[in-house]
């Protein structure tokens, strides 16, 4: 039998409706685990499903979420939770999934590697001390019999997550670590179903692929007021439709004189415009060109788009929100939604601004380059360009072009708006 599917369908398909859909067909009593980025959807889902659904709560004094959710799953009962429950999960918790039969929905991909917060000197000494041993598969066995804790406290997180199985070190001259999340999280299931979009841009794609975790891939479709899978094809994207509806902010000339809002941070001849706005580059930037796109983005929703504060959203990294924010761009330290219009830009699943007309993308997605490292020295190929742009539509897709209406966007990364108009065109 097919473990894992992907339904890999553009935002609005019917990937969400399609699951409810056939939870409620369940004519074989299959038990549920749906995971959501968002408390609010598991209100949404258990709502819409007649499975008797539930899910763990902290209940004061008598314990922690992740215990409730184990007795749930003890007792079989078809359970809603968020990704960050799902990835708490312990062995234990695998064990009586996969002794209960259970199915996985997961709408949106899991958070399923970290870079290890340690300096490859720390590592040499855990290796030279023979602490640790880093096996073939690239897996981290600790070796020691002191309590790290105790002795070694720097090094307790290494034991733990070691002991956990989850470790993986690599690298030839400068060794690096990363945490993974357990394979068992996706092998103790049944069946596993995975809700997304451009999934061969995503992590878990290549996560899979590194644990020989099969899959293939579907779209969804509509017909006669029935959600159905069939196999993938991007031309059920209907990109066409959303071409109609976005208005991509280009250079302009007045009077002889180009726009700046898209070309003030580099020269053409240079190759360097293509990593303008990463991560890095804001690192780096000098404050002036923090201030002089700070100044972009009031121009683009007073003079471009025209918005009300609340009709637009924008994103940039979260550390460097505050030097960009201003009149027009809200930003809350404290992630009240109520009082500022900044939405991190790894956004997904939510419906909160579909009102919101116009968007600014202030960001140049890449891979952290660790994790790209770990992938590729596992001969795995990664797509930078495709997780660009996979973020990029998820972004897009929490304003009103869900709705079907109109959206002013504005994305200054060349890079970005390359990959967007090829998209458009079926090109990627």
């Amino acid at each position: 039998m097919e473990k894992v599917k992907v339904i890999d369908a553009i935002c609005g398909a019917g990937k969400t409706s399609y699951a409810i859909q056939m939870m409620n067909e369940n004519t074989f009593g299959k038990k549920f685990i749906f995971v959501t980025p968002f408390l609010s959807e598991i209100k949404r889902v258990i709502s819409a499903t007649n499975l008797n659904m539930t899910t763990p709560i902290a209940a004061r004094g008598k314990g922690k979420k992740l215990d409730h959710l184990k007795k749930l799953l003890a007792d079989g009962r078809s359970i809603a939770i968020t990704h960050q429950l799902f990835k708490m999960m312990d062995h234990e918790a695998h064990e009586l999934i996969q002794q209960n039969d259970y199915t996985l929905i997961m709408d949106e991909v899991a958070e399923v590697i970290e870079v290890f917060p340690i300096a490859s000197q720390d590592i040499d000494v855990l290796i030279n001390g023979g602490h640790i041993r880093i096996e073939d598969d690239s897996s981290v066995t600790w070796l020691s019999d002191y309590n790290a804790e105790e002795k070694y406290a720097l090094f307790a997180n290494v034991k733990n997550a070691a002991n956990l199985g989850i470790l993986m070190a690599f690298g030839e001259d400068k060794l690096q670590m990363v945490s993974l999340l357990p394979v068992s999280a996706f092998n103790s299931f049944q069946e596993v179903y995975i809700l997304t979009y451009l999934f061969d841009g995503q992590l878990q794609k290549y996560y899979y692929d590194f644990f020989n975790l099969q899959y293939n891939k579907y779209s969804v479709i509509k017909s006669e007021e029935k959600y159905m899978i069939v196999n993938y094809n991007n031309r059920y994207d209907q990109r066409e439709k959303l071409k109609e509806l976005i208005t991509i902010y280009e250079d302009y000339s007045t009077k002889g004189r180009p726009s700046t809002l898209n070309t003030n941070y580099y020269s053409r001849i240079t190759k360097a415009h293509k990593y303008l706005l990463s991560h890095s580059w804001y690192e780096n930037a000098h404050s002036e060109k923090h201030k002089q796109l700070q100044k972009n983005l009031i121009s683009f929703f007073r003079t471009q788009a025209k918005t009300t504060n609340n009709k637009l959203f924008w994103t940039t990294y979260k550390s460097k929100a505050k030097r960009l924010s201003n009149a027009k761009c809200k930003f809350n330290k404290y992630d009240d939604r109520e009082k500022d219009n900044f939405v991190p830009c790894t956004i997904r699943a939510t419906n909160d601004y579909a009102h919101c007309t116009a968007m600014a993308y202030m960001v140049n997605r890449f891979l952290n380059p660790v994790e790209k490292q770990f992938f590729l020295s596992h001969d795995i190929h990664v797509d930078e360009d495709l997780l660009a742009l996979s973020e990029l539509i998820q972004f897009m897709f929490r304003g009103s072009i869900r709705n079907g209406e109109k959206m002013a966007c504005y994305i200054p990364s060349e890079r970005q708006r390359d990959l967007l108009k090829k998209y458009l065109d079926y090109l990627l």
